[in-house]
């Protein structure tokens, strides 16, 4: 893992070579940017927005499944396109 530097924190960041992607801690930049002081705070505001995004998503597209706040793997799966059916499974 090598740390980002942004606003004089750091955001822990792991690189993947296969996707050749950045993958960014969000609780990490949720804590820069509300101005939180520890890390709870910006965890519990991460969980009440994956919960409203997981509602929001169920809402727009009910005959999808797998929308729950638990289930990020299969969300960020179908954001990215790598999800062709529901039932693959990832890596």
């Amino acid at each position: 893992m090598q740390p980002a530097i942004f606003a004089d924190h750091e955001i822990r960041r792991v690189y993947d070579e296969e996707t050749e992607t950045w993958w960014f801690s969000l609780v990490d930049i949720l804590q820069v940017l509300t101005k939180q002081p520890v890390c709870q705070i910006a965890r519990k505001y991460w969980n009440k927005l994956k919960e409203q995004l997981a509602h929001e998503l169920c809402t727009a597209s009910p005959e999808m499944k797998g929308f729950s706040p638990r289930n990020l793997k299969y969300m960020r799966a179908i954001l990215s396109g790598r999800l062709n059916t529901p039932k693959e499974g990832l890596k």
